[in-house]
């Protein structure tokens, strides 16, 4: 079995008020034989959150960053200050310059630049699918069937619409079946997914961890109503943990819709 607490998220505590919640999203994964962390949420909070919860992070084997967006990356600063040697995975394009006009107005969320002045070293970039233990793979999707989130509309890398090549998402091994973790699923959840059964070459996908990137919109009731349909067609025994950048009206949505739907919140614990 896969454990993995989310050590920070949009949603705060349910059951622990001395957690802090911010908008970004920071998971710790504990499998058979590693200890790994998928990205770092916007601060270094999570840090304070793990030690709250009794979780040591001077043991990690790997750090995953999911994508190089600053709710994902902004607490690697403070990792790297505090945990000198764990190895970071990321994608190529981790450091490109990144920004949003969601809210009207165009500002940076890029990875903080200190990353990459002064811990770059740490990085371990890849440009494809590849496997970084025999239980755990980084997966890049390459499959293009459904529609990204329109959410992505708003986003850029540099001065072009982001197409997201600096997108990774993880692939766990257990028991002949995946654990799915993809924090933004920038590249559509389900393109994802099936990019991480076709590399891996297993078929059941037991879970799902991360954000859908269904943000508040004329279009969020129509592209969560499509993710439904397609997870009940396909993946109806898939157990799905969402939360981060789904926006409520998507969770409500869904947890109406589709039985095997959870929302994860700061400080859970699941069992995958």
């Amino acid at each position: 079995m896969i454990k993995a607490t989310i050590l920070i998220d949009n949603q705060p505590s349910i059951s622990n008020p001395c957690l802090q919640s911010e908008h970004g999203l920071c998971v710790y994964v504990e499998t058979g034989t590693l200890r790994l962390l998928c990205d770092a949420g916007a601060s270094g909070a999570f840090i304070d959150n793990a030690h709250r919860l009794g979780i040591d992070l001077s043991g990690l084997d790997m750090v995953v960053v999911s994508h190089g967006h600053n709710d994902h990356t902004g607490g690697l600063p403070r990792l790297c200050a505090e945990n000198c040697g764990v190895p970071i995975y990321a994608a190529t394009h981790i450091f490109d310059r990144f920004t949003s006009s969601r809210h009207g107005r165009e500002r940076d969320i890029s990875a903080p630049t200190v990353l990459a002045s002064n811990h770059y070293d740490r990085f371990t970039l890849v440009d494809s699918s590849q496997w970084v233990s025999r239980e755990v793979a980084l997966v890049r999707c390459n499959v293009a069937t459904n529609p990204m989130p329109q959410g992505n509309n708003f986003l850029k890398n540099g001065e072009a619409l982001d197409e997201f090549e600096h997108e990774m998402s993880l692939a766990i091994v257990d028991d002949d079946a995946l654990v799915v973790i993809s924090p933004c699923s920038h590249r559509g959840a389900i393109n994802i997914i099936e990019s991480c059964r076709q590399f891996t070459g297993i078929e059941k996908v037991r879970a799902f961890v991360g954000g859908l990137h269904f943000v508040d919109g004329p279009q969020v009731e129509r592209e969560t109503s499509q993710f439904a349909h397609d997870i009940s067609q396909g993946f109806s025994d898939t157990a799905i943990f969402t939360g981060h950048c789904t926006c409520a009206v998507a969770q409500n949505q869904l947890l109406a819709a589709l039985p095997n739907v959870s929302i994860f919140s700061t400080g859970q614990i699941l069992e995958l």
